[in-house]
């Protein structure tokens, strides 16, 4: 039998391994336009599991005589990942009832976006209505502005986000493709709320009408570099009065060492420390001033910083980690430091984080009435 499909006497054998979008292999069927999981045909049956459990091979098998039932031919999309995440890459294959073989045929990525997919959870469905509802503008208005302020922006080692900001429908079709729910839903939660933070990011210069400045490539292309907990800043921004200001996406006031440690010793030994730090990453920091690395602000400290958490949803254990931020950045001797929260829609205990010093905006999104509202503070604060 020829992986991931192929007959066995009377049945389609039909191999898939859930692995997330690193490495996974999902089928589905094609049902009048719509992709159907092969699982809603045919009786689902483990096969293996790594060792460290996050990836698992399925079997179905799915009888020829049911599939067949008054047609000649039958039609699997089979999405593919690669191990470092990338895809998804659609394969065709054809099941010819007549001869009782199975065929592989083109199909590019954009001709199965005119596909429907059926939803296999309904617990995905908020998530997808926020997707469409916000992440789309979200994404269209992101690309406006880079094009009218003249940058780009680059992810290290996050290919998924690159790719949705230039295709979000493809990101979409991920986000219900995986056919495990929580995958699904995870999925959705890390997209919905990347995007948020690097437009509330960008509306920053739009705010200001600054140019990016001091980042470039060989070609001579001006961009904004974003990685997690990076000892470089994401972007230096200049007004046009001549002021600059430092973007930091995820920034640590820690070691990169220090913040990643935890999850490594777990990884190794298989549990955390015994007594866990608690590293700070807010969303974007903003320093008066241009800086290029880390360490140049412990050297010479900006006289005024912004603090910005994007929030798709607060919860209790959010209002720990936001009182925590504060004090986290007694190192760098900032003379005034200014916390905001910018939501996405409404903020739980808004009143609260007034009360211990946040400036909060709600609604923060594309023909959202709080997007103006906050422009104007960014201008009223570093212009």
């Amino acid at each position: 039998m020829s992986w991931p499909m192929g007959i066995i006497g009377d049945k389609l054998v039909v191999h898939e391994t859930w692995s997330g979008t690193r490495g996974g292999t999902y089928c589905y069927m094609v049902v009048s336009n719509k992709l159907v999981h092969v699982s809603r045909r045919g009786e689902q049956r483990l096969e293996g599991v790594s060792r460290a459990g996050r990836r698992r091979d399925y079997v179905y098998e799915l009888s020829l005589d049911a599939l067949c039932r008054d047609r000649e031919r039958v039609e699997f999309i089979v999405f593919s990942f690669t191990n470092s995440g990338g895809g998804p890459y659609p394969s065709k294959y054809v099941l010819d009832c007549i001869s009782k073989t199975v065929v592989e045929e083109d199909i590019s990525i954009d001709q199965v976006l005119g596909y429907e997919v059926e939803v296999l959870n309904p617990r995905t469905i908020y998530e997808l209505k926020i997707y469409d509802g916000y992440v789309i503008p979200m994404i269209k208005e992101i690309n406006s502005i880079k094009k009218e302020l003249g940058f780009d922006i680059r992810f290290r080692r996050s290919p998924r986000f690159s790719d949705t900001l230039e295709k979000p429908e493809i990101s979409r079709l991920i986000g219900l493709i995986l056919p495990n729910w929580q995958a699904r839903k995870k999925y959705l939660e890390v997209i919905i709320r990347t995007v948020h933070e690097i437009y509330v990011m960008v509306l920053i210069p739009y705010a200001l009408n600054a140019k990016t400045v001091g980042y470039g490539d060989y070609k001579g292309e001006t961009y904004w570099y974003i990685e997690l907990a990076s000892e470089f800043s994401t972007a230096i921004i200049e007004t046009p009065s001549g002021k600059k200001y430092t973007l930091w996406y995820q920034f640590s006031p820690r070691d990169w060492w220090n913040v990643v440690f935890p999850n490594w010793y777990a990884a190794m030994v298989g549990s955390t420390p015994k007594t866990p730090r608690q590293f700070i990453r807010p969303d974007i920091m903003v320093f008066e001033g241009a800086y290029r690395y880390r360490n140049e602000l412990l050297e010479n400290p900006p006289k005024r910083a912004w603090l910005i958490e994007a929030k798709t949803k607060i919860t209790d254990s959010d209002l720990d980690q936001l009182r925590g931020y504060i004090e986290s950045f007694k190192d760098i001797a900032i003379n005034k430091l200014t916390p905001i929260i910018v939501g996405l829609e409404r903020i739980p205990y808004k009143e609260y984080l007034e009360i211990i010093g946040y400036k909060v905006f709600e609604y923060v999104a594309p023909n959202s009435k709080g997007v103006q509202q906050y422009i104007e503070y960014i201008r009223k604060t570093m212009q």
